[in-house]
């Protein structure tokens, strides 16, 4: 456990503009190897980065943004010059929550999973296409949204339920920061009145997953479920999964 938080500090990317920018590498995966490093971030809203900050994705080796949010939660300023690819492919829109007295995470995760398959399909498409450069997704808080699609691909590579539990709940340290702001938004914003989808406890990640095994067998069999081929999958795995030395 100590040398997962020790490299939870070198996941971690310290940029201005953002709090919860995240390397998916590091972890232990199938056949006792881990997975890549600077393969796949996860991260919160990155549209108000500034210019030095869009630079360092490129010394990253991003090459390639997948944007889950609306549009209407915040615009992009990104310049163009530096050749990052940006795509827009929405999961949730935060102002359908508007107005519910209490609001499930677990079961918001299910039915994204179950009701946007469409739209994660697509997602996948550009993740495998653009095996090449390493791909940052994300959402406003890089919680909700962008812990699903952290947790199909690590659950994809073999990485342990228990593992991806505290990867998601890591979200919940690095953006104390964003509390306040978090919560005005949802009040003010979205009119959201349950301030308990603020919440990142592992446990819900863990019943998401074995709900995604109860229905579809695991992330592999929920993936092809949306159309993903056989092949695509493991082009997947094969980019994603490293050596047994990490």
């Amino acid at each position: 456990m100590s040398d997962l938080k020790t490299k939870d500090q070198r996941r971690l990317m310290k940029l201005y503009g953002a709090f919860n920018v995240r390397d998916l590498g590091g972890y232990p995966a199938t056949g006792g190897k881990y997975t890549q490093w600077e393969k796949y971030f996860r991260s919160d809203s990155i549209h108000r980065l500034p210019l030095e900050s869009q630079e360092a994705l490129i010394g990253k080796g991003i090459g390639l943004i997948i944007d889950l949010r609306f549009p209407y939660e915040g615009p992009y300023y990104f310049y163009k010059e530096l050749g990052i690819k940006y795509v827009n492919i929405p999961l949730l829109d935060p102002a359908n929550l508007k107005d519910k007295e209490s609001t499930s995470l677990l079961d918001m995760y299910c039915d994204i999973i179950d009701l946007k398959q469409k739209s994660i399909y697509q997602i996948m498409q550009h993740i495998i296409a653009g095996q090449d450069k390493a791909i940052l997704f994300h959402c406003a808080s890089g919680k909700d949204r962008t812990g699903i699609i952290s947790a199909l691909l690590l659950d994809l590579a073999g990485v342990p339920h228990n593992i991806i539990a505290q990867n998601y709940a890591l979200s919940a340290i690095y953006l104390q920061p964003l509390l306040k702001e978090r919560r005005d938004r949802l009040i003010e914003t979205y009119g959201i009145k349950d301030e308990n989808i603020l919440d990142c406890n592992p446990e819900t990640m863990l019943e998401f997953l074995q709900y995604i095994n109860k229905k579809y067998k695991n992330a592999e069999g929920y993936l092809k479920e949306t159309g993903i081929d056989d092949w695509e999958i493991e082009l997947v795995k094969r980019n994603f999964i490293g050596n047994e030395n990490n």
